[in-house]
């Protein structure tokens, strides 16, 4: 129903209408104003036939249009993969304090289901953090890609350039996907605080893959963890590239998406 209202209301937002009042309003707003009505009166189904009922009467050309999109590219145009790397040691501490040192990105067209561009930019840690011996073990990164990089605050700026160079633009058409919760609900929390910037509004919202892959491919009781590498083995895929290279890893989350969208699975995101 969502998806039908959003699409009712972008297609409608310049046309006009007038109320049995007399007073003209959009349709866009006459429409919400019936949706609200229709919310109220019954049970979410029964709202939906009469939802389904008004548009097929009176905008038969927008059902046919939400009946042809797929399942996620009635919500989004642009899906973005993010895969942080940061500073670690061999302790696995819950309270380490991570810098970012590896911000990557790649950019999915949702209605083409296609990669149409990447992002990749190193980071010097907050407080020129010294990499420990184990992150280059892990990660591949070594002081020597960091010391000279541009701080968080420059790359999310060249970050935000990127997006516009593609017009990904419009917030409520795009999301980002992560592989867990971490990269959004920890490192980027951290990072922002330590470069004394608030957390953007948009990256409060986030595909966490892994749920939505255990909830369209995994059976009740399979007991298998979800991770990257049981995810790409279920989908007989194989990890392509360095494991723990923050664009590496996106790429291969990426892979999944695109199935995902092949497969028509409904991603939607997660709110923080």
């Amino acid at each position: 129903m969502d998806a039908l209202l959003n699409k009712l209301e972008k297609n409608l937002r310049h046309s006009r209408t007038t109320t049995s009042e007399g007073s003209e309003e959009t349709k866009a707003q006459h429409a919400y104003r019936l949706m609200k009505l229709f919310f109220f009166r019954g049970n979410r189904s029964a709202a939906y036939e009469r939802l389904k009922k008004y548009v097929k009467e009176n905008e038969p050309e927008l059902l046919k249009i939400s009946n042809e999109l797929g399942k996620t590219e009635r919500f989004f145009d642009f899906l973005i993969v993010i895969d942080f790397e940061c500073t670690c040691d061999e302790i696995n501490n819950i309270s380490y304090p991570h810098s970012i040192i590896e911000f990557p990105a790649v950019l999915i067209n949702v209605k083409e289901k296609e990669i149409v561009d990447t992002f990749r930019s190193y980071v010097r840690p907050s407080d020129d953090e010294k990499i420990s011996p184990f992150c280059t073990y892990l990660t591949g990164i070594r002081q020597v890609n960091v010391s000279n990089a541009p701080t968080f605050s420059v790359v999310m700026n060249m970050f935000r350039d990127w997006m516009r160079k593609n017009e990904v633009t419009e917030w409520q058409r795009y999301a980002f996907v992560s592989d867990g919760p971490w990269d959004f609900a920890k490192f980027l929390q951290m990072q922002c605080e330590k470069s004394n910037i608030p957390i953007p509004d948009d990256f409060r919202r986030y595909v966490n893959i892994r749920k939505t892959f255990h909830t369209k491919y995994c059976k009740a009781n399979d007991t298998q963890r979800v991770c990257l590498t049981n995810m790409l083995r279920k989908l007989d895929m194989t990890f392509e590239g360095r494991r723990h290279c923050g664009l590496d890893d996106a790429k291969n989350i990426a892979k999944i998406v695109l199935r995902m969208l092949f497969d028509d699975v409904e991603i939607r995101v997660w709110l923080q």
